[in-house]
């Protein structure tokens, strides 16, 4: 699936219109995961307004073997699907792609953060709330898959999604 969402640039600030929404779930109170290798460090969700469909998920992987692994999916019982995007300045506009997977390089980790690398959540089937929490199962290519239940928080920084 294809998408491109431009981002208007103007004194440093980015943002873009998302469509995005979700009722409460259940507090888990896990927001760090472990998969053989694979840790997942600092995982949040972007809370959207009522309605909206479309979120942003972010998160730190941290590889602590000696062999690079790949994140290969997401998924979650409350989307209907979750790609990896990354985004990059193409004339003078943040231009938004998925990617077939992501490298976490042996001793080291990846930033999925906004205006940056990050998940894209589409389909969600709830409106969700600050402090709800949406759960994620990521497959990585050798630490196999783990679960993470992921916090939703509101997003107060410059980069918008």
């Amino acid at each position: 699936m294809n998408r491109i969402f431009p981002v208007l640039l103007a004194g440093g600030l980015a943002f873009a219109a998302a469509q995005i929404p979700a009722p409460a779930l259940a507090k888990v109170p896990s927001a760090k995961a472990t998969a053989k290798a694979i840790a997942v460090e600092a995982p949040w969700v972007r809370e959207a307004p009522p309605g909206a469909r479309v979120l942003g998920a972010y998160m730190t992987l941290v590889n602590g073997s000696e062999q690079a692994d790949r994140l290969l999916s997401v998924t979650s019982s409350l989307a209907d699907e979750i790609e990896i995007h990354r985004m990059t300045v193409k004339n003078g506009m943040m231009d938004m792609e998925p990617i077939s997977f992501l490298t976490v390089p042996a001793r080291g980790e990846v930033k999925l953060q906004p205006g940056g690398l990050h998940l894209m959540i589409y389909g969600v089937k709830r409106d969700l709330k600050e402090g709800d929490r949406f759960p994620m199962e990521l497959k990585f290519e050798h630490s196999g898959t783990m679960t993470v239940d992921v916090p939703v928080r509101k997003f107060t920084g410059k980069h918008s999604h």
